[in-house]
């Protein structure tokens, strides 16, 4: 798994944690 992947893996999830606690 590079580092980018890793990154985007991390950003995606925060988003959805975002958007469920802005929910």
């Amino acid at each position: 798994m590079t580092a980018q992947t890793s990154t985007s893996t991390a950003m995606s999830i925060v988003r959805l944690l975002w958007l469920s606690r802005k929910k």
